[in-house]
Order: C-alpha cells, then sequence, then structure tokens
C-alpha cells in the first residue's frame, strides 16, 4: 500500500543518511545543562490545559524568533513574565539555536560551559580554532575531530545571565566571519 511504501522510503533515506554520518538537524535534541528555574509557573497560567497549551506552542516553535513571539503573546494575556518565564523561552531558543549548529549538548559548569558537536556538525576543527583563536582567554577547543568539544569560560558576572552569556558564545560560533 502507498503508505506503507512512503514510509519505506522514508526510513531507507534515514538508514543512508545515518550511514553516510549525514546530520539531520532536525533530529538532534540537544541536552541543555543550565541550573536556572525554566518553567511556566501555576499562578502565571492557572489553567493546566491552557498552560500546557503554551508549553506546547513554546516547544514547537522553529525559531528563537518565534519563541519571543509567543512569549510576547503570553505576555499581553497574563501581564508581566517571570524570569522563571522567560529563563524557559531562553531554554527553547538556546536548544534551536544548538540544533542549528549540530551542537549535542551544553553543560554549564563551575566557571565554564562546555558544548558537544555531533560529528556531523557544521562547525570543523579549523573554524572553531579560528574563533577560538579571537577569544584565547575565552574559548577553547578539546577532543578529536568525531568527538569535538567547545569550552568556553565566563565570568562570575555573566554566571549571573548564562542565557545571555550562552547567546553570545552561540553567535561567535555561528559567525561566518568570526
Amino acid at each position: 500500500d502507498k503508505v506503507g511504501y512512503e514510509t519505506w522510503v522514508a526510513l531507507l533515506r534515514e538508514a543512508v543518511a545515518e550511514s553516510r554520518g549525514d546530520l539531520d538537524r532536525e533530529q538532534i535534541e540537544p541536552e541543555i545543562e543550565v541550573p536556572v528555574p525554566a518553567f511556566i509557573p501555576d499562578v502565571l497560567v492557572k489553567d493546566p490545559q491552557r498552560r500546557l497549551g503554551w508549553y506546547r506552542r513554546l516547544s514547537q516553535s522553529h525559531s528563537p524568533a518565534e519563541v519571543d513571539r509567543t512569549l510576547d503573546e503570553l505576555e499581553i494575556e497574563v501581564g508581566e513574565l517571570p524570569p522563571e518565564t522567560r529563563n524557559l523561552g531562553e531554554l527553547i531558543s538556546a536548544r534551536l539555536l544548538c540544533r542549528d549548529l549540530g551542537i549535542v549538548q551544553c553543560r554549564w559548569l563551575r566557571i565554564r560551559v562546555e558544548l558537544t558537536l555531533h560529528p556531523s556538525s557544521p562547525l570543523t576543527r579549523a573554524r572553531l580554532e579560528r574563533i577560538a583563536s579571537k577569544h584565547p582567554k575565552r574559548l577553547k577547543v578539546e577532543g578529536a575531530d568525531d568527538n569535538l568539544c567547545v569550552s568556553a569560560r565566563f565570568t562570575p558576572r555573566e554566571a549571573e545571565h548564562p542565557f545571555r552569556y550562552l547567546r553570545w558564545v552561540l553567535a561567535r560560533l555561528r559567525r561566518e566571519d568570526s
């Protein structure tokens, strides 16, 4: 039947891409570990179904701009958003940016953030080392070519706003002329 054939073709394409090591960024679900609360408080949106609806809309966003628009709509509906809800938006935006860059894990540590790359990330060692050379006290590239990790040091003041710093790091990695 037609549906079975289309499913078989899709699975075959996926298997071929995987065997080639091609990166399907849509399938990457970056793990973001940042020690800040990130949620929509019950007191902000009392009805559980509506709250779940907002979570759904945010999680289905395809870009940080779309996340921002959704948060703006939520703010119009309920008033000023608490830091936890802003953090949720930043967490989702960071996940989208990491996905685009082929980053599979982001770990916020004591004095640095570590970004682990998928082997097929568009960020090559040469490009990462060029970026790191412009920020030698901040950025360091570690690991083998098939297991690259970028370590970015932050100050205590930057640690107070982890998503702001993370956006700065991701912007450096994203820029073509870095």
